[in-house]
């Protein structure tokens, strides 16, 4: 851990209040699986700087193959299944995690979905303990009980948004009391996310693992292989790019990933007669070497995203980045600055602003990747975004009437 992180979370820990014994805050986040994910890496950063705060983390969920970084994470594991929206099994979590509330003695229930957003609030009035929710994607095209469901995510004590976007659909779609809503974006960890820090080896590693060509410009989109992340589009945008544009195009999915839908893109490929130059590959877990391959990064999803972090990283790390004007990318790229926004739903226009980024010259580019890393920095740092939140549970921690009913001694909400 480099020194200005010991710095950041030392500050973190004193807006939290560092208790008068060590564990204090217990903190509960609730997932609806622990798989590889950016749900799962945000909830183990979260995790990660609740226990260089001194405070204890624990994550409940339905389980799955990130566990294992858990206890890097400082954190501890509860299997729950709370993916689950059918009503008896949200009431029995319910009651099994009022139990579990108890027996951890747990401060804040922190909420990342719906179900496990049920779960969260019976478990949390009950029992007199906070409750927090962030809302990570709209809930687009809901009526009736659908819509019901959802809203229970807004009724929280203090609602995290991870974008203005996300922040304005809540306050266009449901009733909310806004000084209870936050607009939190996640953040880079720039100890994995440093072009200074990413060695050659690693990048040519990588290079060789996928025979990407030698000298060949790479467009890359890193995405799970699920309809609606748009690697359709992309390969429509590769058979409009210039005949003679010489570049490689790399589908990165989910690690170990094999579904009907990578089946389905390796025909459009073939279809479009793209072989050679649209390659489909399994991530790896040295994304930052990842990125690094790419001369252009894409991001263009069927929906609008609540967050996309993965633009966030690939600008930290100095590549230009081409993503759809809506949903959060606005946010976060400065377009024509630090990379490139196209209208969404469009081939053509994507395929344009492709274009755009393979025509930088070598200088534009080295002025794009500088501001780049100077706006992620500046506006996405992990340590920014980790510090609010803490922030966020002190506010709701150092409550007089919380810690009088909890009979907790007052130098544990302390600043």
């Amino acid at each position: 851990m480099s020194d200005g992180r010991e710095a950041s979370i030392h500050d973190a820990a004193q807006e939290i209040g560092r208790p008068e014994s060590e564990g204090r805050p217990v903190v509960l986040q609730l997932l609806p699986d622990f798989e590889t994910g950016a749900l799962t890496r945000h909830a183990l950063e979260i995790a990660a700087a609740i226990s260089a705060a001194g405070g204890t983390p624990l994550i409940a969920s339905a389980g799955g193959g990130m566990e294992y970084a858990l206890a890097r994470a400082g954190a501890t594991h509860i299997t729950l299944p709370l993916g689950s929206r059918n009503l008896l099994t949200i009431r029995r979590t319910a009651k099994r995690l009022a139990e579990i509330v108890e027996q951890y003695d747990i401060d804040i229930l922190h909420a990342h979905a719906p179900a496990a957003g049920w779960s969260a609030q019976l478990a949390a009035e009950k029992l007199g303990r906070h409750f927090v929710s962030t809302i990570h994607a709209p809930y687009v095209g809901e009526r009736g009980l659908k819509r019901k469901f959802n809203a229970v995510m807004t009724k929280a004590e203090r609602v995290i948004a991870v974008s203005e976007f996300i922040a304005q659909h809540i306050r266009n779609n449901f009733q909310i009391d806004t000084a209870r809503l936050r607009t939190l974006p996640p953040g880079v960890d720039f100890a994995s996310y440093d072009p200074d820090r990413v060695t050659a080896e690693r990048v040519i590693k990588l290079a060789g693992d996928w025979r990407l060509p030698d000298g060949v410009p790479v467009v890359m989109l890193p995405a799970a292989f699920r309809r609606g992340n748009g690697q359709r589009r992309l390969i429509e945008a590769a058979a409009r790019l210039r005949d003679d544009q010489d570049f490689c195009c790399l589908l990165l999915g989910s690690e170990g990933e094999k579904t009907p839908y990578k089946h389905d893109l390796e025909a459009e490929v073939q279809r479009h007669d793209l072989a050679g130059r649209v390659l489909i590959a399994d991530a790896c877990i040295d994304m930052p070497a990842a990125l690094m391959l790419a001369d252009v990064v894409v991001s263009c999803p069927f929906e609008p995203e609540g967050f996309d972090l993965t633009i966030s990283q690939a600008q930290a790390l100095g590549r230009p980045v081409v993503a759809l004007r809506d949903g959060s990318a606005p946010e976060q790229i400065l377009d024509g600055h630090t990379g490139f926004l196209v209208q969404p739903r469009t081939a053509e226009a994507l395929a344009e602003g492709i274009q755009r980024a393979l025509e930088l010259s070598t200088e534009a580019r080295a002025v794009m990747s500088y501001a780049a890393i100077g706006h992620v920095r500046s506006h996405f740092s992990l340590d920014r975004s980790t510090g609010a939140l803490l922030g966020i549970y002190r506010e709701l921690l150092r409550s007089d009437a919380y810690r009088s009913a909890r009979q907790l001694p007052s130098g544990i909400h302390t600043a």
